[in-house]
């Protein structure tokens, strides 16, 4: 049952390529913004044991393999556990590309590339020209992912081969409220307010080429995950160009039921990043 929970935290704290940070001042845009971002979430609970478990379940299936004999049902759902938990997990730097377009004086909508997630927002201001400097922004997001997406821990102790990911589907809605303070022409700093839910389902095997004594058994699991955080950065204004510089902290909610049991598998999720974008 550690296989399970590291699974589940994997999917929780770290899996998918997936976008946590802002990136953004509360201030919409005039005209049009394109961006350049990079972030690096960082998962506090179970990376460590995740290598272990990974080589653990790797080792088994050799030894099975090597040895001529079916592998077991009780080495299948190990295994199965902990590939999926090495192909969920996440720890590569996330690179995203974004626009944004000024559809009024108070609200501008933008859309943001991330690699198999791609998430669409509306901000509106709600001091609007009220004041030149102090901005308070409301923002609503949709993210739809149409992939897992690359993993560096997939790709470890060669168990990628050895397991078939028949289904995934995630789909985030997120709500942020987020200030920010305009000191003078070139410096902003901002923070901001973060709620997100993601909507994740999967269903894993082992592959064909392995031979099991009963069968391969398939593991269907759906959970919903709560982010909440804030954000906390600053912009720096040169010309027609914006550098940001941020950290975010998201705590994790996350009580899936796998296997028929329940886990609580809370932890936190600490995002660094940085970007650079052009306003016209």
């Amino acid at each position: 049952m550690k296989a399970a929970a590291l699974l589940a935290a994997a999917l929780g704290s770290g899996a998918c390529v997936t976008s946590t940070t802002m990136l953004q001042t509360a201030r919409p845009a005039d005209g049009g913004r394109v961006g350049l971002g990079m972030s690096v979430p960082i998962s506090t609970r179970f990376v460590s044991e995740l290598a272990g478990l990974a080589g653990t379940a790797s080792d088994r299936l050799s030894e099975a393999e090597d040895a001529g004999r079916p592998v077991t049902e009780e080495e299948q759902q190990e295994a199965m556990e902990a590939l999926m938990a090495t192909v969920l997990f996440q720890s590569p730097p996330v690179t995203e590309l974004s626009g944004r377009v000024g559809l009024a004086d108070d609200l501008d909508f933008g859309l943001r590339f991330a690699g198999p997630a791609i998430r669409g927002d509306a901000k509106y201001d709600f001091l609007g020209a009220s004041d030149d400097h102090l901005h308070l922004a409301g923002i609503l997001g949709y993210a739809y992912h149409t992939d897992i997406g690359a993993s560096i821990a997939s790709s470890v102790y060669g168990l990628a081969e050895r397991f078939d990911l028949a289904e995934y589907s995630r789909h985030d809605l997120d709500a942020a409220l987020l200030l920010s303070n305009d000191s003078g022409s070139w410096f902003t700093g901002y923070l901001g307010a973060r709620y997100l839910a993601a909507f994740a389902s999967f269903e894993g095997r082992l592959a064909d080429a392995l031979e099991a004594e009963s069968g391969r058994i398939r593991t269907d699991t759906s959970a919903v995950i709560h982010h909440v955080g804030g954000t906390a950065g600053m912009q720096a204004s040169v010309y027609w160009f914006r550098f940001l510089l941020e950290l975010t902290v998201l705590k994790v909610f996350f009580e899936p039921t796998i296997l028929g049991r329940r886990f609580d598998l809370g932890g936190y999720l600490i995002s660094p990043g940085v970007g650079i974008a052009a306003e016209f």
